[in-house]
């Protein structure tokens, strides 16, 4: 059963975030007013959802959401609610627990499983995102997650993004 529940966790949380739009080598001398711009950027599918802050393209933090059903994790719809929190909660802090920059928590409401995982991405080792599977590892040049990036890798995977 635990190794039924790290597969469904995986899935559910696998990151869809890409590293990318970094500089190309070039020094850039003058700052653009775009880099500065503070945004929000709210990403939806049926599966669950992202909300991404960025300083112009540049991601700063992500909170991704997703409900899953009991049935989806192999549970009967009777299960103690209490136990399967904390075994949730327990097999997140083992899977992503030891990343800085990284919380993520589970909860029941309303018959389903919530699963929450939040990344500031200016504390956390991208290398280590890249290793836990929150991160797709993008150019080989960039230094930062791109915001534009990955609101088009959302879009194709169906996600109705807003930025705002």
């Amino acid at each position: 059963m635990k190794r039924s529940w790290m597969a469904v966790l995986c899935l559910v949380l696998a990151g869809c975030v890409r590293v990318g739009g970094g500089q190309t080598g070039e020094n850039r001398e003058v700052t653009d007013s775009a880099d500065t711009v503070k945004q929000v950027m709210t990403c939806t599918s049926e599966a669950g959802s992202y909300e991404f802050n960025a300083q112009g393209d540049q991601v700063t933090k992500s909170v991704q959401t997703e409900s899953v059903s009991f049935e989806e994790l192999g549970l009967e719809q009777g299960a103690d609610a209490a136990k399967i929190e904390e075994a949730i909660t327990r097999v997140l802090a083992e899977s992503y627990g030891s990343l800085e920059g990284v919380d993520a928590s589970g909860a029941v409401k309303d018959g389903r499983v919530e699963m929450t995982v939040s990344i500031d991405y200016e504390t956390a080792d991208h290398q280590a995102l890249i290793d836990a599977g929150l991160l797709e590892p993008g150019e080989l040049d960039s230094q930062y997650v791109s915001l534009e990036r990955t609101q088009s890798e959302l879009q194709s995977q169906g996600f109705a993004c807003r930025v705002g």
